[in-house]
């Protein structure tokens, strides 16, 4: 409700959770993969909600895409799960666009 018409559609970026586990056994320089879990809530506004969450999710989708290592960090990107507001924010809609990062790293390297 704070955001003008010209803000839309935008988005928030939290992470929400990771977990972990030793790819390689041994004392030094342990190798550890780790799954982030990433939450990204949209949000549009227009006549046609639908269609802009639609799109919204779309366009994240694409943008997620482009680079699936994030700038080689990542092992791999996954969209997993798109909830939808079902129209409990009218005017408005939302999306949740839940993604999986998988990437890899040694302990004691910070």
């Amino acid at each position: 409700e704070e955001l003008s018409a010209a803000q839309f559609p935008a988005c928030l970026v939290q992470t929400a959770g990771e977990t972990r586990s030793d790819a390689t056994i041994g004392n030094d320089q342990i190798q550890r993969q780790a799954d982030l879990t990433v939450r990204i809530f949209g949000f549009v506004k227009g006549s046609s909600i639908d269609s802009a969450r639609n799109n919204l999710v779309e366009a994240i989708e694409e943008g997620l895409d482009a680079d699936r290592t994030r700038g080689g960090y990542a092992l791999d990107t996954q969209t997993i799960e798109v909830e939808t507001d079902e129209g409990s924010l009218e005017p408005y809609g939302g999306v949740v666009v839940t993604v999986s990062v998988l990437y890899t790293f040694t302990r004691g390297n910070a």
